[in-house]
């Protein structure tokens, strides 16, 4: 990752994907500015968690361009992923529970920097403005363990663990994970902070009612998949007793298909050579297995 925060702008072309299970995402055209904080919306099945790892470097369109800071998807994917990282996928960043604050801050600056790189103090200038953006002002301490934190407080870890490594840009996935519209509003929040250290944020989500002022919005449904029911807005502001009543999240359902079964039916349409920051953190699956099984899900569920 680059020494400081850089913003950069995103532009979309007609970019989509499709695999033999069927359309995923797109075609979509769209910009995102320099520092700015935007929210592609859409219902279930449409594809915008791989959207999210398209415009990072880590999943390869099938059609269309990308390009970040000048540089072109999927010409340069490589490039791409040196300033953009992302958060909030299951499997891909996920955080060990028994682990500190402080302890995956290190492992991801380790994993991320060269060896030689200075490890920046936790009271320094660079770790404070990641937690205050993350968390806000009380943030945890470096010895809390991440299983000690509400379900809120780990999605900030996530979100503060992106941050730690200065990139330009972080796409955010699934706020909706987060079932109580206040703890949306709050996660909206740590990102238009995270976006005005000057990077360029763009997270997705099926409820406008959470999402704050200053926080674009995109449409992102699919032309074949439309259906504006799917979209919902429940606000922030509603009780305790209703939200015990509800759901907020847009689940895509997991597939029960083996990662060998997902790469031989996408054919190939993934950056395989990922660098060891984007793989599990047990060392054993590769990242990309993962985001193979995405696409899968997500072209399956939406025919």
């Amino acid at each position: 990752m680059r020494s400081s925060f850089m913003p950069v702008d995103i532009s979309a072309q007609d970019v989509e994907l499709s695999t033999k299970r069927g359309p995923v995402y797109g075609p979509l055209s769209f910009t995102v500015q320099p520092g700015e904080t935007v929210a592609l919306v859409a219902g279930q099945s449409n594809g915008l968690s791989s959207l999210l790892l398209t415009l990072v470097g880590r999943m390869k369109p099938s059609g269309g361009t990308v390009t970040v800071g000048g540089i072109t998807i999927p010409q340069h994917m490589r490039k791409v992923q040196k300033i953009a990282t992302f958060a909030g996928f299951e499997n891909l960043d996920d955080l060990d529970p028994a682990l500190t604050i402080a302890e995956i801050a290190y492992e991801r600056i380790s994993l991320e920097s060269p060896i030689i790189a200075r490890r920046p103090g936790w009271e320094g200038e660079h770790m404070t403005s990641c937690l205050h953006a993350a968390f806000g002002t009380e943030p945890p301490g470096p010895d809390v363990p991440i299983e000690d934190l509400s379900v809120l407080g780990q999605a900030q870890a996530r979100l503060f663990v992106a941050l730690v490594c200065r990139p330009s840009v972080i796409s955010y996935n699934d706020v909706d994970s987060l079932r109580n519209p206040n703890d949306q509003a709050a996660l909206w929040e740590s990102l238009q902070r995270a976006s005005a250290l000057g990077i360029t944020i763009v997270a997705n989500t099926a409820n406008i009612g959470a999402i704050p002022e200053g926080v674009r919005q995109i449409f992102a449904e699919r032309p074949d998949n439309r259906d504006e029911s799917r979209i919902i807005d429940e606000s922030a502001d509603q009780s305790a007793d209703e939200l015990a009543n509800e759901e907020t999240r847009v689940d895509i359902p997991r597939s029960p298909m083996t990662s060998s079964q997902n790469d031989a039916s996408l054919g190939g349409t993934f950056d395989t050579s990922l660098d060891n920051t984007t793989r599990h953190r047990a060392g054993s699956t590769p990242a990309y297995q993962h985001t193979h099984a995405l696409a899968a899900e997500e072209a399956n569920h939406g025919e």
